[in-house]
C-alpha cells in the first residue's frame, strides 16, 4: 500500500479524537510512569519489579485501546434495522433499505453504515463460522446529515454486483462519530 493511503488514515484517526481520548490516552501514560517508577524502586526484588514492569507495559499499550472501543461504544450508541431488501431485475445488484436510530446522548455528525451478506447453509458449524466472514459487504458514508439525539434517519444501500442465488443472511451495523 501507499505511505499516502497510511498517512491519511492516520490524519482522520487522529481529527476524530475527542477530549475523552486524550483523558484515556494521559490515564495511561500516568499510569505508566508511576509503575515504572515503583518498578525501579522495587529493583533489589527482581522478579516483582519485572512483573510491575509488564503490567506496566501491558497497562499501556491495552489502556487506550480497550478504554476508546468501550467509551466510544457508549458514548456514539446507535441502533440500525433493514427495513427491506429488494433484488433488482435488470441489474445484478440488492438494494436495502433501512433505519439508523440515535441513541446517545451526543448529536452525530457522520456515520457509516455497513451491510454484509453470509451464506446459510445446513451445517451448523459453518453457520457459526460465515457471519464472521461475510462474502459480500457494501458501506455508505453519511456525512452531510446531522442526526440529533433520539432522531431517526433513513438509507439506502446497493450491494452490487450481487450474484449469489443460494439462501443467505444479511447483517448491518453503522459506525458514527
Amino acid at each position: 500500500m501507499d505511505v499516502k493511503l497510511y498517512v491519511k488514515i492516520i490524519n482522520e484517526y487522529i481529527a476524530d479524537l475527542i477530549i475523552y481520548d486524550y483523558l484515556f490516552f494521559g490515564v495511561a501514560f500516568v499510569l505508566f510512569i508511576l509503575l515504572v517508577l515503583i518498578s525501579a524502586m522495587l529493583y533489589r526484588k527482581i522478579i516483582l519489579s519485572i512483573l510491575i514492569m509488564t503490567l506496566a507495559v501491558s497497562l499501556f499499550i491495552v489502556t487506550p485501546t480497550a478504554g476508546i472501543l468501550v467509551f466510544h461504544k457508549f458514548l456514539y450508541s446507535n441502533t440500525v434495522t433493514i427495513d427491506s431488501v429488494k433484488k433488482l431485475e435488470y441489474s445484478q445488484a440488492l438494494l436495502i433499505k433501512g433505519t439508523l436510530k440515535n441513541t446517545s446522548k451526543l448529536s452525530f455528525k457522520r456515520c457509516r453504515v455497513t451491510v454484509n451478506a453470509f451464506k446459510v447453509t445446513g451445517n451448523a458449524i459453518k453457520d457459526l463460522i460465515y457471519p464472521y466472514k461475510p462474502f459480500k459487504h457494501s458501506s455508505t458514508l453519511l456525512k452531510d446529515t446531522i442526526i440529533a439525539k433520539k432522531e431517526s434517519i433513513n438509507y439506502r444501500i446497493l450491494m452490487e454486483p450481487f450474484t449469489y442465488s443460494k439462501e443467505y443472511n444479511l447483517s448491518v451495523k453503522a459506525s458514527c462519530k
